[in-house]
């Protein structure tokens, strides 16, 4: 969830679709000013909810994807 909230940060170079710890390096680097920022006592609940919808409709779009396909995921 991290690492997608912080690829959407800058999309002027394409990120990953599955994260490495090699490849967290190069996203999470560039952009740690930032990062900290996101994570202060002020904005955290803020960022902490945006990572968490951000992750659900990754959810909602591998899961809609999927049952086009006929499979019925189990989504916990």
């Amino acid at each position: 969830m991290v690492a997608d909230g912080i690829g959407e940060w800058d999309m002027s170079q394409p990120q990953p679709r599955h994260y490495t710890l090699e490849s967290f390096e190069g996203i999470l680097q560039p952009r740690l000013r930032r990062l900290q920022d996101a994570l202060s006592k002020d904005r955290f609940e803020a960022t902490l909810n945006n990572a968490v919808k951000t992750h659900n409709e990754s959810v909602d779009e591998y899961a809609a994807t999927h049952r086009q396909s006929g499979i019925i995921p189990k989504l916990y």
